[in-house]
């Protein structure tokens, strides 16, 4: 999350916040290689979370 956004020239503090929202997945389930996700879903959870727009490209 952090490292995807920061080689996107995103801010410090927006590579944070998408660190966490991919952290969020991992935790979320039990096992370490459980978890999955989609570029919408994950847009999704970002705006819920920050109430703010993402954009991925």
């Amino acid at each position: 999350g952090f490292i995807a956004g920061y080689v996107r020239g995103c801010d410090l503090k927006t590579c944070g916040q998408m660190g966490s929202v991919a952290a969020v997945y991992t935790v979320e389930k039990y096992g370490t290689v459980t978890h999955t996700y989609t570029k919408k879903q994950f847009i999704e959870r970002y705006q819920k979370n920050y109430g703010t727009k993402i954009s991925l490209k």
